[in-house]
């Protein structure tokens, strides 16, 4: 059996979970385990289990109370089972407000992930350049 993780961000919703369809509509969902986040982070992860491997799940954070219907939603494919290939991708340095960037990094980043061709992209960092002059964690967030 897979798994799929993600990182949720929320905004004061506790507890938080993740499910997983097959549809699009959530029909016969699979649900992970509550979890509670730290406040001040505003992050959490969440892992559903007993997937079928090398499959395409539909995945939404599920919050108690929140109307389900509402929430966002996200695509994964479970990793094949056993010994495979797969592909990395990095980069770092990325400035949204350059043209160039965005054009080619962002658009072949993007293009290589929706072929498949990239399963993991990691970011070595500066994801922006806001150049914040003050300490303050909400407008690094922000940016």
């Amino acid at each position: 059996m897979s798994q799929i993780t993600a990182a949720v961000r929320f905004i004061g919703k506790q507890p938080i979970r993740l499910m997983a369809s097959l549809s699009a509509a959530f029909t016969s969902p699979i649900y992970g385990a509550y979890q509670n986040g730290d406040k001040n982070v505003g992050w959490v992860k969440l892992t559903v289990d007993g997937l079928a491997a090398n499959t395409l799940y539909y995945v939404r954070p599920d919050f108690v109370g929140a109307v389900t219907a509402q929430l966002p939603v996200g695509t994964a494919r479970t990793q094949p089972a056993g010994a495979h290939s797969f592909s990395f991708g990095a980069g770092s340095c990325w400035n949204p407000g350059r043209s160039w960037d965005n054009k080619f990094i962002a658009t072949s980043i993007a293009n290589k992930v929706a072929a498949n061709e990239l399963q993991f992209f990691i970011h070595m960092g500066d994801i922006h350049y806001a150049d914040i002059q003050v300490d303050d964690v909400t407008l690094f967030r922000g940016a």
